[in-house]
């Protein structure tokens, strides 16, 4: 299993039911550790249980980013949210 850092970000709203939620990657990491064979991954944050994601064309191109709704719970379960506003 290959580890690394990532960063949770909000779109500014603050939706409860995890809209506008998700997990940066980042370029550098992309380029490290995904193939542009893989349409999903499977992540454990923490070393948590693991979830599928789906890996999108626009990952590959310039949004290094992970926002689906559905994996919401495993994301609030790991950090405390509201997240500050920058």
């Amino acid at each position: 299993m290959k580890k690394f850092k990532g960063s949770a970000w909000n779109d500014g709203k603050h939706n409860s039911e995890g809209k506008g939620y998700g997990i940066r990657i980042g370029k550098k990491n992309r380029d490290l550790y995904f193939d542009e064979n893989w349409n999903e991954i499977q992540l454990s944050i923490e070393n948590d249980d693991y979830f599928k994601i789906k890996i999108t064309d626009g990952f590959w191109r310039n949004c290094t980013e992970f926002s689906e709704s559905t994996y919401w719970s495993m994301v609030n379960h790991h950090w405390i949210f509201p997240l500050p506003h920058r």
